[in-house]
């Protein structure tokens, strides 16, 4: 069969080039842009793309090294929830207990994610209480046509590598931890026999430069927008017959220095301080010094990558022009133009970079926000005083951690209790309630006890670091910027906000006018939260202020001068916005049954006329609205508010029953079809006895109470000046 001419042309000035190439057909210089092959030699790459600009000797190596898959390897398509609002949650917004000691046990979800080669924290958390049988019978009463996907589920917990299916960045295959479910947005590798250093080795060559070209020239067939990182086509790749050992090290390698900025990553598993707690620094010191390690581990990443490559050229025989060739086409590849990927592809789901790793002001914010968290007894101090040292780095299969090294711990590695504070503890009036305020006349004024975290850390050097934080975030004062909603919050939002989940765990609830703020501490809410807001601050601070606005008028007597009418306003528009918050929280408290399986938002919804910052109030008002809608009837919240909606249901919907662990009531096996499952007809007085015991009259008094009030889209709060507190 004759040979086909191919001309490449790239780069500006296309015509030209091509003219020029037509009239010189007979100077063909391999690599110049024309190229000659055989139609037939393409087919030698499966789908047989037209990737005519690849020598022989790669289009060889499909046709005589073995697929990735096969023998010891495996590659598998992993659980598709079908509703991940439902189904699964960040990793500090779930219910925190040792795996298997819960009802409903959430684990790490391997779901995707962003672009990060060889690490990335498995932040996300799936429910798989009861095997997931909520999740697997989701969409489907009788268990066999679910609307999710339950796939491969014998390889779930096992330690493998993983990445995400589609990123604007290419191939990223990272250690996926054992203890792990992994998704079909995540597809997941595994050996036999689960060898950390033989799925460290198979890490690195599945890192390398060639081994990724290899799955893009399978790819070259396909529009940029449509690039995926399927199952199949990494089953197809062919990988060398043995590997090098060198290459195990040279994988932990770059896992280390993927990993070292992640200790300052308060959403990850690594945590342990954030990069400005230096005592003996300025902030701008610590910036220069954080800024000086990411270099190091960037420069560290580049190295082992390096190594990397050069011992896989080796290992699949490629040199001279052909890995010229590679080299040239991975170099098209990282231009890539993002703006290439249409808005059809919703499995994209890339992140924002760790602020830590990328901007000052967010290094700063960061270091107030875990100020925040260590007043509330979230994390524990003595690492960034350097009293702890960083623990020793862990296997990166080992399975992840209940808590983050950073987080106050009990001796099992669960979150800290008031019994387990030790006894030489530098902070000791933590609110173990989760309940802190802003008011200056108060012991748990939240400045105050952000300022005794500060004083800590920095000792004299405290009031300086203070200025310069201040100064730095572009506010007069630590209150002003902890009160402000756009600002400390605003950050903590972002932060926190993940794989399209918003899970803020300090919630700042304030009076109408923002006079007054509470903050709350998401892991320590209960159903008393709200009566003890209540009780302890919100109506002692109204009678304080109350008391102190008849003294004013009375020492002001009958023609009070113009600061006295000011002082006077200013006080009478405090009491008049802490009695609208007071009204508030009387109808809310007896419905608020916060209950972390929900989520953060959920639980948040109740809310969210209290909510200063407008867009998370938006997002809470509608999350309230669908609530009532009844689009989240799985929740706790719901079934706690609306008995006589939610139960019925459990009889048509096993999955909704499991939610509510009401599955065993109304659902049964069916003894002629094992793994089928039948209803159970349940008697109407049954069905109203069941909603008679979840059913509470001052619930559902408060509802009324509540939705009888005029709420309006956002336009509850008024934008004024904050009186004095």
């Amino acid at each position: 069969m004759a040979d086909t001419v191919f001309i490449r042309i790239e780069g500006e000035g296309k015509g030209g080039t091509l003219a020029r190439a037509v009239r010189d057909l007979s100077a063909i210089i391999p690599n110049t842009g024309v190229y000659t092959l055989a139609i037939s030699g393409l087919t030698k790459i499966p789908l047989a793309p037209f990737a005519y600009w690849v020598g022989e000797g790669i289009r060889r190596l499909f046709t005589t090294l073995p697929p990735f898959e096969g023998g010891v390897r495996t590659v598998k398509q992993g659980l598709a929830t079908a509703d991940d609002f439902r189904f699964v949650r960040a990793m500090w917004e779930t219910p925190i207990a040792l795996p298997g000691k819960a009802i409903g046990v959430w684990l790490p979800f391997a779901k995707g994610g962003s672009y990060s080669p060889f690490y990335a924290d498995v932040f996300l958390m799936v429910n798989w209480g009861k095997s997931g049988a909520e999740v697997r019978f989701f969409g489907d009463c009788s268990g066999i046509k679910p609307l999710s996907r339950p796939q491969s589920i014998g390889f779930y917990f096992r330690p493998g590598l993983t990445w995400p299916l589609r990123t604007t960045s290419g191939l990223a295959l990272r250690a996926m931890p054992e203890g792990c479910v992994f998704g079909h947005k995540g597809p997941a590798a595994f050996i036999d026999g689960d060898e950390p250093h033989k799925l460290l080795a198979l890490l690195a060559l599945s890192s390398s430069q060639p081994f990724r070209a290899l799955v893009a020239l399978q790819l070259a067939a396909a529009e940029a927008a449509a690039r995926s990182y399927e199952v199949g086509v990494i089953q197809r790749t062919v990988v060398p017959t043995s590997l090098d050992p060198r290459l195990s090290d040279l994988a932990f390698a770059a896992w280390v220095a993927k990993r070292r900025s992640d200790t300052a990553n308060m959403t990850s598993h690594a945590f342990v301080k954030p990069a400005l707690a230096q005592p003996n620094s300025t902030l701008a010191e610590g910036i220069s010094t954080w800024s000086s390690m990411l270099d190091e581990s960037t420069a560290a990443l580049a190295a082992a990558q390096s190594d990397i490559d050069s011992i896989a050229y080796r290992l699949y025989g490629v040199g001279g022009n052909d890995r010229c060739a590679i080299e040239r086409m991975m170099a098209d590849a990282t231009n890539l133009d993002p703006e290439h990927f249409d808005g059809s592809n919703s499995d994209i789901e890339e992140d924002l970079p760790n602020p830590a790793a990328c901007d000052n002001l967010a290094l700063v914010s960061e270091a107030l926000d875990y100020a925040v968290g260590t007043a509330f007894g979230r994390w524990d101090i003595r690492y960034a005083t350097g009293e702890c040292a960083a623990p020793e780095l862990c296997d990166p299969f080992a399975p992840l951690p209940v808590c983050p090294p950073g987080q106050m711990q009990n001796e099992q590695g669960l979150p800290a209790r008031q019994e387990d504070l030790p006894e030489h503890y530098p902070l000791r009036n933590i609110p173990w309630n989760g309940i802190l305020v802003d008011d200056p006349n108060h012991p748990l004024d939240i400045e105050l006890r952000v300022r005794e975290v500060i004083d800590v850390i920095w000792g004299e050097r405290s009031e300086p670091i203070e200025h310069e934080a201040c100064e730095m975030l572009g506010v007069n004062s630590l209150r002003d910027y902890l009160r402000k909603p756009t600002c400390f919050f605003v950050g903590h939002l972002r932060r926190y906000s993940k794989s399209r989940r918003q899970a803020p765990i300090y919630w700042p609830i304030s009076s109408p006018n923002n006079c007054y703020t509470v903050w709350l501490y998401y892991h320590r809410l209960s159903a008393d939260t709200l009566f003890t807001v209540l009780r302890d601050h919100v109506q002692p601070k109204l009678q304080f202020e109350e008391r102190r606005a008849f003294e004013v008028r009375q020492e002001s007597g009958p023609s009070p001068s113009a600061s006295h009418r000011r002082y006077i306003a200013e006080t009478e528009e405090l009491v008049e916005d802490l009695r609208a918050l007071k009204d508030e929280l009387e109808k809310v408290a007896p419905l608020f049954r916060p209950n972390l399986n929900d989520g953060v938002i959920i639980n948040c919804a109740p809310l969210w006329r209290m909510i200063g910052l407008p867009k998370w109030r938006k997002d809470c008002q509608a999350i309230w609205n669908e609530l009532m809608k009844g689009d989240y009837d799985w929740a706790h919240l719901a079934l706690h508010l609306w008995p006589e909606r939610v139960i019925p249901k459990c009889a048509t919907d096993r999955s909704l029953a499991i939610a509510h662990s009401l599955d065993e009531i109304f659902w049964q096996e069916d003894p002629k079809a094992p793994g089928k499952w039948i209803a159970v007809k349940v008697p109407a007085t049954k069905l109203q006895q069941l909603i008679a015991e979840r059913t509470s009259p001052a619930v559902k008094a408060a509802l009324e109470s509540l939705l009888a009030t005029p709420g309006g889209e956002g336009n509850t709060r008024k934008k004024t000046k904050r009186s004095r507190t």
